[in-house]
């Protein structure tokens, strides 16, 4: 890609960058990935963004059809899952707390119950490579459905609530500073409860912490409350979201929100989208199909290509939780669409489409172009623009009889030509995309020309994960 090209479509994309999850530009919709190889199914796992290595670790989790709980590290960079083998690793585990902590680039997993069904109590951090334990002269009690946030205001993780091994609910608070746990004792804090959310949300300079399972009302809530590192506060908003089992809470770090993810768990009853943006909640996309009914999930915010990665959790059917392994993403889908034709006259038309395995535009993926069948010995060029609509003052299609090209046409703007490669009898281009979250919803048109005797019909492509 050219200098100029580069230029021209960041330039492009800069002015496409919504300022909310709800904005309307660019678009954001779930959509389903389709890896080659992924996790098992299971749910009560953890999911985290590793910044440093840009890319989303993924850790435990239990699926109770098979009665297996798990103890395997994964990572998803947006295209593959890998499994990775680490010297060492936390026992197995599920319902435990998780967070990446910034300032010493770890992700961060604490408690959880093991696969004989016991409350944990121990630390562990996670450096790309290996798992270390990390003994602490002070911790909280063994528990459960914990939450786990990471404070980059303060520095530090904060901890809340849980479930003993007696099955009751707390409402203690503790930090983590990468060494020791401390106990904070706040003049207010949220009723005891487990199974409830909580990140960092940089507009409040807060950490933020949604619903669970209060037992003292025998019902899950859905109060939100900030902590400021002293002192736990109700935000009090006009509408709420509605009470979600098991939901899953992350920070967009573009658009400046925390994105909750969740629904009642009924059969029925479809995967929720909210953002929270300090002081007001939003609605965000509506799901698609197959993610109703979804508890238990994790998620995790890809800062690196702008988009929000759901993996696994229970959708409830007929003989209870059903564990589900699959990949989404709230994002920009990419994708390639055809428009318009080549020469009519021509006996055999040129055609330009994407070439296999590289077909998706994808932030930080290569993708690869192919223009046939072409005439021996003639050169080729891919023609790169941001309309098709208009060029240089005059409308599209452009008819080129004048050129000496009776029926065909121009369908795209000219911003850049690419000379493309000749391999029997087909031209081909490839180029990366920048691994560049400004990118999401860029739309390029390209068209193959071959000067003096052909134009191939046209390609919209938009660019997403």
């Amino acid at each position: 890609m050219t200098t100029n090209l580069r230029k021209t479509i960041f330039s492009l994309a800069t002015a496409m960058v919504a300022t909310t999850l709800a904005g309307p530009t660019p678009a954001q919709e779930w959509f389903g990935e389709l890896p080659q190889q992924s996790p098992a199914a299971r749910r009560f796992h953890g999911m985290a963004f590793d910044a440093a290595r840009s890319t989303t670790v993924l850790f435990g989790g239990i699926d109770e059809r098979a009665d297996q709980v798990f103890a395997d590290t994964w990572t998803f960079d947006g295209t593959r899952w890998t499994q990775l083998a680490t010297p060492h690793s936390p026992d197995p585990r599920a319902r435990f707390g998780s967070c990446y902590d910034a300032q010493r680039a770890r992700v961060l997993v604490f408690g959880g119950r093991d696969a004989q069904g016991n409350p944990l109590a121990d630390t562990w951090s996670f450096d790309g490579r290996d798992w270390h334990r990390i003994d602490t002269p002070h911790a909280p009690t063994a528990r459960d459905s914990v939450a786990l946030a990471y404070d980059a205001g303060r520095d530090q993780v904060v901890l809340f609530g849980g479930r003993d091994a007696d099955g009751l609910a707390l409402d203690d608070t503790w930090t983590f500073d990468g060494t020791d746990w401390t106990r904070v004792l706040t003049p207010t804090a949220p009723t005891a409860r487990h199974g409830h959310v909580a990140t960092w949300l940089r507009p409040a300079h807060r950490v933020m912490l949604f619903g669970g399972f209060t037992p003292s009302a025998s019902r899950y809530a859905n109060d939100l409350w900030l902590f400021d590192g002293l002192t736990w506060t109700e935000h009090r908003t006009d509408a709420l979201p509605t009470p979600m089992i098991f939901p899953s809470l992350s920070f967009n770090s573009d658009h400046d929100v925390a994105v909750l993810t969740g629904s009642s768990g009924a059969a029925g009853d479809k995967l929720r989208t909210f953002a929270f943006h300090g002081v007001q909640w939003h609605s965000g996309p509506e799901p698609i199909d197959v993610l109703f009914g979804r508890q238990g999930h994790a998620t995790a915010y890809d800062a690196s290509r702008g988009s929000l990665v759901l993996f696994g959790g229970a959708s409830i059917g007929f003989g209870g939780a059903i564990p589900r392994d699959d990949t989404f993403e709230l994002s920009t889908q990419a994708s390639v669409q055809p428009f318009g034709s080549g020469c009519i006259a021509t006996a055999e038309r040129l055609q330009l489409d994407t070439f296999p395995g590289f077909d998706r535009p994808v932030v930080g993926e290569h993708i690869g172009f192919r223009a046939g069948p072409l005439p021996a010995d003639t050169p080729c060029l891919l023609a790169i623009g941001l309309s098709r609509t208009s060029f240089a003052g005059t409308s599209l299609p452009l008819e080129l009889d004048v050129l000496g090209l009776p029926g065909c046409v121009l369908l795209v703007s000219l911003e850049d030509t690419l000379p493309m490669g000749i391999s029997q009898g087909e031209g081909l281009r490839g180029f990366d995309l920048p691994r560049d979250s400004r990118l999401l919803g860029s739309e390029l048109f390209l068209q193959a020309l071959v000067p003096g005797v052909a134009t191939s019909n046209g390609l919209h492509v938009r660019i997403g994960n």
